[in-house]
């Protein structure tokens, strides 16, 4: 594709040291990647040096520039709606990543319920920029505790924005 603002810098100058694992699951993993001057494209590939077999899916490939915005030059890249995506993975086990749309500055509540509508905790209820944001869930209540195996319902809240949607919690 577009090579433009490609340069001298290879994988190697980005450490990825990948969990210890014996089998492949989701598994939430980053890298602080320094920013060049001059740079405009990112290649982003995986390279397990033959130790692997499979496909690897990157379901929500995030990418973010690690500073204060006080403006923002090109509007067309934040979401036009609000919205509330699928938990993922669904089922999970022992975590899951709920993610959420905003196309303007919005104050947002994001609650998980028991099946019986009582609250079981709140993720987020802060004031929050435009754009694509995402929250972990570890399966805990309010209190610490893991919960139990179940349907579990979670929402956002915003002023002008309300959506709910299921997800499963197996052990």
């Amino acid at each position: 594709g577009n090579n433009e603002g490609w340069g001298e810098f290879w994988a190697s100058d980005i450490p990825l040291v990948f969990p210890h694992t014996t089998s492949f699951d989701w598994t939430q993993f980053y890298v602080d990647v320094p920013v060049q001057e001059g740079a405009v494209s990112m290649s982003v590939r995986l390279h397990p040096l033959g130790r692997f077999q499979g496909t690897v899916y990157m379901d929500a490939l995030e990418i973010k520039k690690n500073n204060d915005v006080t403006d923002i030059k090109n509007k067309e890249f934040l979401p036009k709606d609000y919205s509330l995506f699928q938990n993922y993975p669904n089922p999970f086990n022992p975590s899951t990543i709920i993610s959420y749309a905003l196309p303007e500055n919005s104050f947002v509540t994001i609650k998980v319920y028991d099946m019986l509508g009582r609250e079981v905790i709140t993720l987020v209820n802060d004031e929050k920029s435009p754009g694509i944001h995402s929250v972990t869930w570890n399966a805990e209540n309010r209190y610490g505790s893991k919960v139990a195996s179940g349907t579990y319902i979670y929402t956002i809240k915003t002023e002008k924005f309300y959506q709910a949607k299921k997800l499963i919690m197996l052990k």
